[in-house]
């Protein structure tokens, strides 16, 4: 299996969504460029979700997930055509 190397790695777009009084969903973008082995990096653009909560007088993330919105794209699209035919 080859090795990926994270060349760069950003966050923007904060939002947060609160789930009740001790639990809120952080969602934004990544934006990231991937490389894998010695070949060329590769950019994606990530949605990401994180529930964060509270224990204590602390906040914790319980749950972290990044899906690559160029695949929901795709899937959106594919179901337009679809219901044209």
């Amino acid at each position: 299996m080859s090795q990926i190397t994270i060349r760069r790695y950003s966050l923007r777009d904060f939002k947060l969504s609160p789930l009740g009084a001790d639990a809120t969903l952080l969602h934004c973008t990544a934006s990231a460029t991937f490389a894998l082995g010695e070949g060329s990096g590769q950019d994606s653009k990530l949605a990401v979700g994180d529930i964060w909560v509270k224990r204590g007088q602390h906040w914790q993330s319980l749950r972290y997930q990044e899906t690559e919105k160029k695949k929901l794209w795709k899937a959106r699209l594919r179901l337009r055509f679809a219901r044209r035919v």
